[in-house]
């Protein structure tokens, strides 16, 4: 079995408005987030790659246009 990881850093910001106006979340804020892909196969494509880590780029720009 042959795998590959990738991870991706981002951050995001969000208000809870529907909180008292005291309310720590109530105000807007952010979280920073990691995202682990995983991909494992059992044998090697081209290039001896079971996923070329650049087509995996591809999940990251899906992320930033549904931000």
């Amino acid at each position: 079995m042959f795998r590959i990881t990738k991870e991706f850093h981002f951050s995001a910001s969000h208000q809870l408005t529907s909180l008292p106006p005291g309310h720590q979340c109530a105000r807007l804020h952010g979280h920073n987030y990691i995202v682990v892909v995983e991909l494992s196969g059992g044998e090697l494509y081209e290039h001896g790659f079971v996923r070329d880590h650049h087509d995996l780029g591809a999940l990251k720009r899906l992320r930033q246009r549904a931000g």
